[in-house]
């Protein structure tokens, strides 16, 4: 997710025409195509060991972080917000946290 924001930041015009140009179902079929890359599996397995999720929450949860990241890289690629890349590192780890810790508090006992 974090080469996806550095490509976001340093090439806005390139982000902005594949990612935001009015095609949008040739555009959200790249992004849930780039959502499913090879490691998608394998961090849905990761998080099922690490944390106990069954494999629908941790779908929901990538989905999620994905969402938000794609957000922020459109903001940044349009200029409608100016964060550092520290600025968008940290957002992206309260997010997270923001997630795991709902699963947590929701997860059968």
């Amino acid at each position: 997710m974090s080469a996806f924001l550095i490509f976001c930041d340093n090439t806005p015009k390139k982000y902005k025409y594949l990612y935001m140009m009015e095609h949008e179902e040739e555009k959200m079929s790249r992004l849930l195509n780039s959502l499913r890359s090879d490691n998608y599996g394998k961090i849905v397995e990761m998080l099922q060991a690490e944390y106990g999720m069954p494999e629908a929450y941790a779908k929901e949860y990538i989905n999620n972080l994905n969402y938000y990241v794609h957000g922020i890289a459109s903001y940044v690629a349009v200029g409608f917000v100016d964060m550092s890349k520290q600025e968008i590192t940290e957002r992206v780890q309260r997010v997270n946290e923001a997630l795991l810790r709902n699963w947590r508090e929701m997860r059968p006992v």
